[in-house]
């Protein structure tokens, strides 16, 4: 086997937002915690995200509900734009979000 693909979360989320007017009203847990169920009843081991390094309301977010920053990258070779991936374990159970 692989070593390096089988180090690689098995999903990953490419985007999630949550409207203005609804922030702070605990949509995004409860979204959150749908999707997390979700993967897991489909088999999903681990899951990545990456979030621009600009967006630290959303790192709070992640790192809030055990997400951990595993790896900082660079978006554009030539530009100093950056990015964090986060991955999150789905075998621990879910952590209790306020």
């Amino acid at each position: 086997m692989n070593t390096k693909l089988a180090s690689l979360p098995s999903a990953e989320i490419l985007t999630f937002t949550i409207d203005r007017p609804h922030r702070g009203t605990g949509l995004s847990s409860v979204l959150h915690e749908s999707a997390m169920e979700r993967l897991r009843a489909m088999g999903a081991r681990s899951v990545k995200v990456t979030v621009a390094s600009t967006l630290v309301h959303l790192h709070a977010f992640y790192e809030h509900r055990d997400w951990k920053r595993v790896k900082e990258i660079q978006i554009h070779p030539s530009s100093d734009h950056a990015a964090f991936i986060f991955t999150y374990d789905l075998s621990d159970p879910p952590c209790a979000t306020s």
